[in-house]
């Protein structure tokens, strides 16, 4: 659970800087930096060793946030120009919509499948000392 507060936070932050960027700078190369900033900062993840400090966990998955933050409004913006003024806030609102039943038809079909593999991973991890020293400590 503490692991993700710093990605809430990251992702507050890249949606806030995000949607004031765009005013000054184009959308696709925001879209861009921000898939590449997720990219750099999961791929970082991946290479954690095990006596590394929490903090670097804790910033690397902030810089995952910001950069997922980054991406999200400039999807909206090419999507709301491709129609008149008039229908700009309906497709707003179907985007919004499309994402969230989408959230949910995916927690609903991919869930049962993924429990059972998930839940076996775990506790082979759990039960070994396969568990990195930073997450053991308290």
């Amino acid at each position: 659970m503490r692991l993700l507060l710093p990605l809430m936070i990251g992702i507050s932050i890249g949606v806030i800087l995000s949607g004031r960027m765009m005013q000054k700078h184009p959308y696709k190369k925001l879209a861009v930096r921000g898939w590449l900033l997720t990219s750099v900062a999961l791929f970082s993840i991946s290479l954690i060793f095990t006596d590394i400090g929490v903090i670097f966990i804790y910033f690397f998955a902030f810089l995952t946030g910001f950069g997922i933050g980054s991406v999200m409004p400039t999807f909206m913006l090419p999507d709301q120009n491709a129609v008149s003024e008039n229908y700009q806030a309906t497709v707003g609102g179907m985007i919004q919509l499309s994402k969230n039943i989408d959230g949910a038809a995916g927690i609903l079909v991919l869930f049962p499948s993924y429990k059972g593999l998930f839940l076996k991973t775990f506790d082979k991890v759990l039960h070994s000392n396969i568990l990195p020293n930073c997450i053991n400590r308290r």
